[in-house]
């Protein structure tokens, strides 16, 4: 699926939970970032955009969240469904991220365990 498509998924999906809710493609050099932006005072996020984004799994400022290029993929997978069912490479609880490791593979994550880069590591001490 090309960056435009995704993008528009997850508008879908986000939008369909919280109409309120401004979800864009980046401009120039952010082009391929998912932004995400609330209907308050300067973009903040009412309380209610917030719990939204929470649910979703989105980490969220003051007004602004963003999905990066290379995360956008994953999170359009958990976003509707098909993300369901993934367990982290190292504890085997429900994944939360990804990364594309030296062997090749993706693998996926929990959020104790967002600092893995390397399969090989897993489980050694550093």
């Amino acid at each position: 699926m090309d960056a435009l498509k995704e993008v528009a998924a997850i508008r879908k999906v986000i939008k369909g939970r919280c109409r309120t809710l401004s979800v864009s493609n980046g401009r120039g050099t952010a082009w391929g970032w998912v932004q995400i932006r609330g209907s308050g005072q300067y973009g903040e996020f009412t309380e209610a955009e917030n719990a939204t984004l929470k649910a979703l799994g989105l980490p969220a400022g003051g007004n602004y969240a963003v999905i990066s290029p290379d995360a956008r993929p994953f999170v359009l997978r958990r976003l509707t469904g098909e993300g369901e069912g993934r367990r982290c490479l190292a504890c085997g609880a429900q994944a939360t991220g990804t990364f594309f490791c030296p062997c090749d593979l993706e693998h996926f994550t929990c959020d104790a365990h967002r600092g893995i880069t390397d399969c090989a590591r897993v489980g050694r001490e550093a």
